[in-house]
């Protein structure tokens, strides 16, 4: 913590915390305050239901106090909530911050913001190993959400590029399913700006 700068957060639009970091309590505390400071809309990856249940304090503390968007599988949410359906955890999340996304791996995702709640199906894909699926889906839902689509249309994008990475062993999505997803994406904004 001691290492982190105030302008190491200036001039960005978000701060994405790896769950895993949570377990370095400090300097999560002192990023986040940092990340606050400078404007940042502050979005956490919950990482294991391990990582939630052995910091299940510090987390409802982070959330509540700091964190504006929140992606959790489905046993991450249960550990986070004490709540077995995913659909009730992601309410309960979306009661402790702005955006709340609720990943159900092959089921697709839940996302809610605003009292608006949307099914999101798992987009099309030829799954050969699930590593990645949703770290790449929470980038996809971020770009979208930097770029100001609806909540919605950010699901949707996250989907498309998990559908991709779960297609190849590891994760590293080759060209051809790269120029794949941006043509799927181009073709969801273009559907959404009519």
């Amino acid at each position: 913590p001691e290492d982190l700068r105030p302008e190491y957060f200036e001039g960005y639009d978000y701060f994405h915390i790896e769950g895993y970091l949570v377990q370095n309590q400090d300097l999560i505390a002192k990023a986040v305050q940092m990340a606050r400071a400078a404007g940042c809309i502050i979005s956490i990856d919950m990482a294991s239901y391990n990582v939630v249940e052995s910091n299940d304090a510090f987390l409802h503390n982070l959330v509540e106090k700091y964190v504006d968007i929140v992606f959790a599988n489905e046993t991450e949410s249960r550990a986070f909530t004490k709540c077995g359906d995913p659909v009730k955890a992601l309410e309960e999340i979306s009661g402790l911050c702005s955006v709340a996304v609720v990943k159900v791996g092959k089921d697709g995702s839940w996302v809610r913001s605003a009292g608006e709640q949307y099914y999101i199906p798992a987009w099309p894909a030829k799954p050969v190993d699930g590593t990645g699926a949703g770290d790449t889906y929470a980038a996809g839902f971020l770009y979208a959400h930097s770029m100001g689509l609806p909540i919605k249309a950010c699901g949707e994008i996250g989907s498309i590029i998990a559908a991709r990475v779960v297609e190849v062993v590891g994760t590293k999505i080759d060209v051809p399913r790269w120029k794949a997803a941006k043509q799927e994406i181009r073709a969801l904004i273009e559907k959404i700006n009519g």
